[in-house]
């Protein structure tokens, strides 16, 4: 994965993280990083939920389902 957008040395702590082969530490259940995620999804999920009423319209209803579950299976293949 490319961190273009970033300046150098961002770039290298980054693609540590997102390379092919990670050396670093595991990732432990409960940990501080593993709370900060949860954290970070939940509050994914009440945005969605709090905002879903601009959703209604069926078009735009449809492109963020799409793009969810195009998210969602690129997830997946990319542990393959």
């Amino acid at each position: 994965m490319s961190f273009k957008a970033f300046p150098g040395r961002v770039a290298r702590e980054m693609s540590e993280f997102f390379g092919i082969y990670y050396s670093g530490e595991a990732f432990k259940l409960f940990s501080p990083v593993h709370m900060v995620s949860l954290l970070i999804i939940l509050v994914c999920n009440i945005l969605v939920y709090f905002l879903s009423h601009r959703f209604k319209r069926e078009k735009l209803d449809i492109l963020v389902r799409y793009s969810i579950a195009a998210a969602l299976i690129g997830t997946e293949l990319s542990f393959i």
